[in-house]
């Protein structure tokens, strides 16, 4: 299982939280979106549209690790993919989550 960055899903990421559709609060278990509604999402909006929520994709098993509930980018959503990739010694992974988690930092700093 070869994990490769999406890097069309990092930017989308970056573009969320920018216009403010971001959560931070949440637990990705209750929000991360299920085999149903990726599948109802791709039906109505395609897969180029699809490809955006996720911040990577596997050969054997298409896009991995969601960033959001295709309403909003979850900070949470983002820390499970990253802890992933520490876990399972994916680094791009983790540099990839990093990008997006340090501009939620940013947002977020008072």
């Amino acid at each position: 299982m070869a994990i490769k960055i999406n890097p069309v899903g990092v930017e989308y990421a970056k573009e969320l939280l920018l216009s403010g559709k971001w959560a931070l609060n949440t637990q990705w278990k209750t929000n991360e979106p299920s085999v149903e509604a990726v599948e109802a999402y791709r039906a109505q909006h395609g897969d180029e549209a699809l490809s955006r929520w996720f911040l990577a994709t596997d050969a054997d098993t298409g896009y991995r690790f969601a960033i959001g509930d295709f309403r909003k980018v979850h900070h949470s959503g983002v820390k499970a993919a990253r802890r992933y990739g520490e876990l399972n010694g994916v680094p791009e992974l983790v540099d990839a989550a990093d990008e997006v988690l340090e501009l939620f930092d940013r947002m977020n700093a008072c």
